[in-house]
């Protein structure tokens, strides 16, 4: 059924690209005529530019692009000094570092970027009353969980300014990833006073943020347009070629390939159907992520409490059919919780160190369901809500939705949802079932398992494992990288024994880029890609 769909749909689409082919060459194909400026689509509107609450992967790219920690992901996606003038000097015995703030770094009303903006920040995120979803990332922080428990005062955390332009910073342990981190959105800076006088809509408009970053948003109309003007103010301001970015918010990816074909557009991302039509053109541009989309059960809800239900949906869904015909981008299937483009410690894919854990078996999935109804008392499977977001995974979900009925006679009932309401229906705890994209902020396989945790805001799934807790926090504070690997490998074991989540596909993403837009790099990990160095080339 997919596969037929797929295919009269790839008729319409090649119909429809060559008439708007023909009519942008009539017009005269796209050369960068509007000059230094880059037009793209993105397919939602980001929910908040607050560095404390944004969690989705449209905020995270929005925020690398106006703003700018210590450190920022370089052309190489290594760490490289931003508003740290240059790598922090760190004690010997790697748990303190200290950080120097550029002389030139400035806000872009004029004011400087002081070490006290981090220190605030950062409190502010492990303040409990704030309850951001992004707090464990700062856990890494000497005493950053005694004071999100309540057990010490923001005095002892391990950030402090010592003046304006000297940070200084303790661990809890030696982190090998702590400069990775100082890139990535929560441990941006924020200015305390901005925050005090917008009465709670920090970050909710385009005036109600200040950036440092290489643009600034100057224009925000929701579910419409983003506007990014460079910033003057920017401290590398000359390496910024472009004078202005417009995101176009478009969720259907055929609409934003009708706006590259018509050129409206300089570069938008392409679906399985879409892919297919481009799939050997020269302006294509593929990009493999370390990225993870996986299904939440909320286990606190009956019957996912139930082991062998859990894994009886697991087992029904054929990862490789849904990559290979419904994808058809260059996604993998799935088989633990950690993507091949995250590294081992001695920088070959984790996944080559593991191993294969998701398999699809019908048959097995039918007799553990049988055995987890009895277990539960029930004499069939009550119909299922699945949460997922109002954009392309409506798709998925259908899949999903399909693969459940047909092998396990399991009703599911599918409901879409704006990114900003997900979130939070997600965050709370309020769904059966989610599907969840989740993108590694750094390069090693804690920033996937760490999510699993008890003690982690984004197990919105609520799952929990006393041993797969004990490794992840023994591998945390293990010095040793062959011990602590070995550690991570047996807790991505224990999730999976234990259904905690469902893993579904590794994530890979398809463009089509016009040849005139130059140094658009992509990341795998943390922001999707960085607009700094990009330039459009007359």
């Amino acid at each position: 059924m997919i596969r037929g769909v797929g295919l009269w749909a790839m008729v319409v689409l090649l119909a429809g690209v060559s008439i708007l082919s023909g009519c942008a060459e009539e017009k005269g194909a796209a050369t960068g005529k509007n000059g230094n400026v880059l037009h793209m689509t993105i397919d939602a509107d980001p929910p908040t530019l607050d560095s404390a609450f944004a969690l989705d992967g449209n905020s995270y790219n929005l925020l690398n692009n106006v703003m700018e920690g210590l450190m920022r992901l370089g052309k190489g996606n290594k760490p490289e000094p931003a508003m740290a003038e240059n790598t922090p000097e760190v004690s010997a015995d790697g748990r303190t570092y200290t950080f120097r703030i550029r002389e030139n770094a400035e806000w872009s009303d004029g004011q400087p970027v002081r070490a006290q903006d981090f220190e605030y920040a950062w409190k502010r995120i492990l303040n409990p009353e704030t309850k951001s979803p992004a707090v464990f990332h700062l856990f890494p922080i000497e005493n950053a969980t005694a004071y999100v428990q309540g057990q010490i005062s923001a005095d002892e955390v391990g950030v402090k300014a010592l003046d304006d332009r000297t940070l200084e910073v303790r661990l809890e342990e030696s982190n090998p990833h702590f400069l990775e981190l100082t890139a990535t959105a929560p441990y941006l800076p924020v200015r305390q006073d901005k925050v005090e006088e917008s009465g709670g809509k920090f970050g909710r408009e385009a005036d109600q943020g200040l950036y440092n970053g290489p643009f600034i948003l100057s224009d925000w109309k929701h579910e419409q347009l983003l506007t990014l003007k460079k910033n003057d103010r920017y401290w590398d301001k000359e390496m910024v070629q472009l004078e202005e970015v417009r995101a176009h918010i478009v969720k259907k990816a055929t609409d934003a390939l009708g706006m590259y074909t018509s050129d409206e557009a300089d570069v938008v991302p392409l679906n399985a159907v879409t892919f297919e039509a481009f799939r050997n053109s020269a302006e294509l541009v593929t990009h493999q992520r370390g990225a993870l989309v996986l299904i939440m059960l909320n286990t606190k809800e009956p019957p996912f409490n139930n082991k062998n239900i859990r894994k009886a949906l697991n087992l029904a869904i054929n990862r490789d059919q849904l990559v290979n015909e419904l994808l058809k981008n260059g996604s993998r299937p799935a088989g633990g919780m950690v993507p091949p483009a995250i590294h081992s410690h001695q920088g070959e894919s984790f996944r080559d160190k593991t191993e294969d854990y998701v398999e699809f078996d019908p048959a097995k999935a039918k007799k553990l369901l049988e055995k987890g109804l009895e277990e539960e008392q029930l004499s069939r499977m009550p119909d299922i809500v699945m949460s997922v977001n109002d954009d392309e995974r409506r798709h998925l979900a259908l899949f999903i939705q399909e693969e459940l009925k047909n092998h396990l006679g399991v009703d599911v009932q599918i409901s879409p949802q704006p990114v900003s309401q997900k979130v939070a229906v997600d965050a709370a705890g309020q769904f059966q079932m989610t599907i969840v994209r989740w993108i590694g902020s750094y390069d090693d396989p804690m920033a996937f398992l760490e999510i699993g945790t008890s003690v982690s805001p984004v197990n919105f799934g609520r799952w929990g494992n006393q041993q797969f807790d004990y490794l992840v926090h023994k591998a945390k504070g293990n010095p040793d990288p062959a011990w602590r690997e070995t550690d991570l490998i047996q807790a991505e074991a224990v999730v999976a024994e234990d259904a905690g989540v469902a893993p579904l596909y590794y994530e890979a993403q398809a463009f089509i880029q016009k040849p005139h837009v130059k140094n658009l790099f992509r990341h795998p990990v943390g922001p999707e890609y960085s607009l700094k160095w990009a330039r459009i080339e007359k």
